[in-house]
């Protein structure tokens, strides 16, 4: 009865996470369809949500107080009664409205099951390890319906998708009957461990950042059929990488992740910066991609340790908050190019030289 309980529980945050990735795609592309937006909107929009969700956990207990299943029925009956507005006020203001409504509770439903994923662990090393598998599948997943919805979807396939998704999640979450354990608003305590926000945000905008460059430099190098390589490789080698480290745990433990990160970090740029061939640029960066994420997770577990005390869906919501702020300073400068690139890559260096000099902190 508990596996399957455990088994539920990562059902449903795969299928959020799935589910939000296709929300992403779907606002993304219907706001480009109106004159003068641009898809930097969606990421502001993404970065207020996280924000107001860091408030309602520090004042108030209402993501808390309410039954888990509100959440994705929420999201059903709003895209429901989108499909009828839709018709009769397509503006651009409606669907800003509604990808906030949406991805408010998406998220609220991700916290609830990030925490429980993370508790049913034997410790929070393997927890994230587990995390960090259902985000890497849930993004490859999502590419590829991403990829088949833009050849041969339409709108009205999407909404279906999404239709059928948050009802396939109400149903979960009522068998699995999950409550929110009630803590305390935040509102008095003090976030420990700072040094985390930097070092987690500086790797997770490498991961952004680079992705979308190569996809770029495979097209200009003619490889526009190969341009799903990045997101693809990057995913394969990520789940591939995560689950050794389960099952050998000494290399998780180990400055292993830190030295290897470091070497390819100069070789990538280095290639990066002689405009080497695509796929060599690809390879290596898909194997750095998997070593950072563990690095990350490395960051995430010493962040929760410090913060034990502290209710760990606002302690996560202030790492996601910080990540969303950092993607967004670099994307501003990301007209500047090889000097962005040149810059990011001199804050890894630094970040990973720290961690490596305090290794206690990170065991």
């Amino acid at each position: 009865m508990v596996l399957e309980s455990r088994k539920r529980q990562s059902i449903i945050y795969f299928l959020s996470l799935l589910l939000s990735g296709l929300l992403y795609s779907f606002m993304t592309g219907k706001l480009l369809q109106f004159e003068g937006m641009n898809s930097f909107l969606i990421l502001l929009l993404a970065s207020f949500v996280d924000l107001l969700l860091i408030v309602l956990l520090r004042r108030t207990q209402l993501i808390q107080q309410l039954p888990v299943f509100i959440y994705p029925l929420g999201a059903l009956l709003g895209i429901i009664i989108s499909v009828f507005l839709g018709q009769l006020t397509g503006t651009v203001g409606f669907y800003l409205v509604l990808y906030t409504y949406l991805s408010i509770l998406i998220s609220s439903l991700l916290m609830v099951y990030q925490e429980k994923i993370l508790e049913s662990e034997q410790s929070l090393t393997s927890g994230f390890f587990t995390v960090q598998l259902l985000r890497n599948g849930s993004k490859m997943l999502g590419f590829f319906l991403g990829i088949l919805l833009s050849q041969f979807g339409t709108e009205s396939l999407f909404r279906y998708l999404l239709m059928g998704g948050f009802f396939v999640t109400v149903w979960l979450t009522l068998l699995q009957k999950d409550r929110v354990e009630v803590v305390a608003p935040q509102a008095g305590e003090r976030i420990r461990g700072w040094l985390a926000y930097p070092l987690s945000g500086i790797f997770g905008t490498a991961i952004v950042l680079w992705i979308p460059l190569l996809t770029k430099a495979f097209i200009a190098d003619g490889f526009e059929m190969m341009s799903w390589l990045p997101f693809v490789l990057s995913g394969i080698l990520s789940i591939t990488v995560i689950q050794l480290q389960k099952r050998y745990r000494q290399l998780y433990q180990s400055l292993f992740p830190e030295y290897m990160v470091l070497t390819l970090f100069g070789f990538f740029f280095f290639l990066r910066y002689m405009q080497a061939w695509p796929l060599l640029q690809v390879g290596i960066f898909s194997l750095l991609t998997a070593l950072l994420l563990s690095v990350g997770i490395k960051v995430r577990t010493y962040f929760l340790k410090q913060n034990s005390e502290i209710d760990v869906k606002y302690v996560l919501q202030t790492l996601t908050v910080n990540s969303s702020l950092f993607t967004i300073a670099f994307s501003l400068l990301g007209s500047e190019g090889l000097v962005v690139e040149g810059l990011l890559f001199l804050a890894c260096v630094l970040g990973l030289v720290f961690m490596i000099w305090k290794r206690a902190w990170f065991v």
